[in-house]
């Protein structure tokens, strides 16, 4: 008998456009390959038959994209949610992501290309944002934390004015301290609290 499973991890994509100091991806030149291996299992259909002569498929509802940067990869991500959606009832998609592409170019056009598959879908995008600048840049480089929220303004006011018809989003926030912010952080205590009133003033927004 087949075991059922409710949700697939996809590693959708081998690549990323930063270069983050605590980053457990090596780059590394395999992964190119692993990349461009992974889009032709994806769109000969090969990943999608494994899974389905692998597992239970019935209730698949959800799938999640990791990676290094799946937003760098959401063409072919569209690929794999398309083929399943055939089948299956597939209701909810998270996307982790560094949020510093350009959204005009990769996360807009998916959402327009999830509209055509008429179903309802609900988008859970997990935004990697440590804190301020001081916290975020040191990370993940120079500019990254007004690139975050330039896109996630850009988000928030084009999907308020767009009618969205079946999708839906929840936007939430994944922060990681390297011992390197815990330090700086230990020896500048007051600093704590401008970091909380960030992410406070974040959401009011």
């Amino acid at each position: 008998m087949k075991k059922s499973i409710i949700n697939v991890n996809l590693l959708s994509s081998s690549i990323c456009n930063l270069n983050c100091q605590y980053c457990y991806v090596p780059k590394v030149t395999e992964l190119k390959s692993a990349h461009e291996q992974l889009n032709n299992n994806i769109k000969n259909g090969s990943i999608v038959n494994l899974l389905k002569e692998t597992y239970d498929l019935s209730n698949l509802s959800s799938i999640a994209f990791w990676g290094a940067e799946p937003t760098l990869n959401l063409d072919n991500c569209f690929i794999f949610v398309s083929d399943l959606c055939k089948d299956y009832n597939i209701n909810s998609l998270t996307i982790p992501t560094n949020l510093t592409p350009d959204v005009d170019k990769t996360l807009f056009p998916f959402v327009k290309k999830l509209q055509s598959l008429d179903k309802e879908i609900k988008i859970n995008l997990q935004v990697s944002l440590d804190g301020p600048s001081f916290i975020t840049d040191k990370n993940r480089g120079t500019g990254t934390t007004n690139k975050i929220l330039q896109n996630l303004d850009k988000i928030v006011r084009y999907y308020n004015e767009v009618d969205l018809n079946k999708i839906s989003f929840k936007i939430f926030g994944k922060q990681t301290w390297s011992s390197d912010n815990l330090l700086f952080l230990k020896n500048n205590i007051e600093i704590i609290k401008y970091v909380g009133l960030f992410f406070t003033n974040l959401q009011d927004e």
